[in-house]
């Protein structure tokens, strides 16, 4: 939990920065919609966060730094591949795997939309991604 809570407040410094553009747009326009901007904002963060649980759960898995940035890729190339499920598969199959798509979620905060659905499956799939992380290392230490 340590190194999710570093991760996380790193990436929001950096996150952070960047609120001076929107501020500066704001300032050169007089009917700037913020919004979408805002919500944006909160979406980036929760596919951050998402993206750091799921790299400690990969990192979890082996002690090799590359394997573990190989798995952290590639499971995280495969939740954004997801959402070409329901065009690949038309049926009810490739819309429940199209659900599980990250960036597909993260599509509607870029358009002003801030759904309690999708707020609820970031955090959930933050904390399971932590969860086992946790059990992974647990079982490990009682090797």
């Amino acid at each position: 939990m340590g190194k999710f809570l570093a991760c996380f407040v790193l990436y929001l410094v950096l996150v952070v920065l960047t609120f001076q553009y929107p501020a500066i747009l704001a300032s050169h326009s007089e009917n700037l919609d913020m919004g979408p901007i805002i919500s944006g904002y909160i979406g980036l963060i929760l596919l951050g966060a998402s993206f750091i649980s799921f790299g400690l759960f990969a990192s979890s898995l082996s002690e090799n730094q590359v394997i573990s940035a190989m798995l952290s890729f590639g499971g995280l190339i495969m939740f954004w591949i997801f959402g070409w499920a329901k065009f690949a598969l038309d049926n009810a199959w490739g819309e429940l795997i199209s659900k599980l798509s990250l960036l597909d979620r993260f599509s509607e905060f870029i358009r002003g939309v801030v759904d309690s659905g999708n707020v609820i499956f970031f955090i959930v799939f933050i904390v399971l991604w932590l969860f086992i992380a946790t059990r992974v290392l647990e079982s490990e230490r009682w090797r």
